[in-house]
């Protein structure tokens, strides 16, 4: 009778065991990308490892969704990510401008910084010479780069809600004729 009762508990246990490991096993490889970026959510708060997002839809695999996380801060990690074409990192809490590292993705196609008490845009950004769309719109901006006038392929700039320079917007126009800026003073 003992050693049934031992042999339940042992097959218990090494059940147990099994269970619990193919649940971490099927997390690590069904939810979580090989390059996991780092993501930061302010001090004390960082996440090893965190799940890159899905993108909104499953054919545009270079998009990088961070929208609505709450970030004070982005992590160095995402800007190796040099095969991004989209980067939404809106309603966060982003402040200052986007880090200069942001010249590294050569690819990017558009960004999506709406919705961030950001109050500046680096002038590396022009150095995006792929950048169709970019969004600043409901931010504390005052200052425009001129660097975006070197953005040739820049269709759409968004600023709506923002106190931006006028006199700035003026001069980056003059170098992006056909540029439909929205939210123009």
């Amino acid at each position: 009778m003992l050693f049934t009762l031992s042999k339940r508990i042992v097959l218990s246990v090494v059940a147990v065991i099994l269970i619990v490991g193919g649940l971490y096993y099927f997390e690590k490889n069904n939810s979580r990308p090989a390059t996991a970026p780092v993501i930061e959510t302010g001090p004390g708060k960082e996440t090893q490892g965190a799940p890159a997002p899905a993108p909104q839809n499953q054919n545009k695999a270079n998009v990088l969704d961070l929208s609505n996380r709450g970030l004070e801060k982005l992590s160095q990690d995402i800007f190796n990510q040099t095969g991004l074409t989209e980067l939404n990192v809106s309603g966060n809490r982003l402040t200052g401008a986007l880090p200069a590292e942001i010249r590294k993705l050569k690819n990017l196609k558009k960004i999506d910084a709406s919705n961030n008490p950001m109050t500046g845009i680096p002038a590396e950004i022009g150095q995006l010479s792929e950048l169709e769309e970019l969004n600043y719109a409901n931010n504390k901006i005052t200052g425009l780069p001129l660097e975006i006038g070197n953005l040739k392929k820049l269709k759409i700039f968004n600023l709506t809600g923002n106190d931006y320079s006028a006199y700035d917007l003026g001069l980056i126009k003059k170098l992006l004729p056909n540029l439909r800026v929205i939210g123009e003073k």
